[in-house]
């Protein structure tokens, strides 16, 4: 659940859709969130954002998508930063989790048009504005799907990825790097597929593994933990008996 605190209360203004000016020079803003999706693209130079994702670096023609209800903040940025603001009641998407970081020409060039329309003002320019957002919404559906399409591919290479690695000091970002996804995307698909979050998934292989060694090998516990990816025995030892219910040397001693 969110901070209250850093809730922003967006007015409605009789507008299709909020569109903030462009910002020129260097800027940034405090963490904070709302109902609302955000779409923020850079036209030039470059900013940091900060968002339940992780962190992401923003050059000029990448956007970023804040998801209803998602805390974000802009760490850093300059140069000519556009950010068009949808209602809950635009679209049906607000429950969607949208992937936050997106480099799409199409979507770049349909922002820069709902500014030249709003800058210029043509007849019938609001229809005009209405028309691209649902055409950009329609887009990073279609690019939603797409990703979902993936999944079980990409699920099936993190699970390799993670049996020859898990030996390794592994963090979610290392994984998500490896898979071209953002942390926290890759963290809800895991866990909708497998039942675990990643972390937790090389928690329980290394485990599975220093019981096979326990029960097979002359290791003694420290070799075995150590085989096995942790650092520290006596941690080694809590999480074993936590999940076999014995400690790691009455588990040997029973395979004796």
């Amino acid at each position: 659940m969110n901070d209250l605190r850093l809730y922003e209360n967006i007015p409605a203004d009789g507008f299709p859709i909020r569109v903030n000016s462009k910002e020129p020079a260097e800027y940034h803003y405090m963490a904070h969130w709302h109902e609302h999706i955000e779409i923020q693209c850079f036209f030039s130079g470059k900013g940091r954002l900060k968002t339940e994702s992780g962190v992401f670096d923003l050059d000029a023609g990448e956007s970023a998508v804040i998801n209803s209800g998602e805390l974000h903040e802009c760490v850093s940025g300059y140069g000519s930063w556009g950010c068009i603001i949808l209602p809950p009641s635009f679209s049906d998407c607000a429950s969607v989790r949208f992937v936050t970081k997106i480099s799409d020409e199409k979507i770049v060039k349909m922002i820069s048009s709902i500014y030249d329309l709003i800058e210029k003002k043509p007849d019938g320019y609001v229809h005009a504005v209405r028309g691209y957002a649902c055409l950009i919404i329609s887009r990073l559906i279609e690019k939603h799907k797409a990703a979902e399409e993936e999944g079980p591919e990409r699920i099936a290479k993190a699970l390799e990825f993670l049996k020859c690695h898990y030996r390794e000091r592994i963090a979610l970002s290392d994984l998500a790097g490896e898979l071209h996804m953002t942390g926290g995307y890759l963290s809800r698909l895991f866990k909708s597929s497998v039942g675990l979050t990643p972390m937790a998934y090389v928690k329980k292989l290394r485990l599975e593994k220093a019981a096979e060694l326990l029960a097979s090998t002359d290791m003694n516990i420290t070799e075995t933990a150590e085989k096995c990816g942790f650092d520290d025995p006596n941690y080694f030892a809590r999480l074993f008996k936590k999940s076999f219910g014995k400690t790691p040397r009455e588990f040997k001693n029973e395979g004796r």
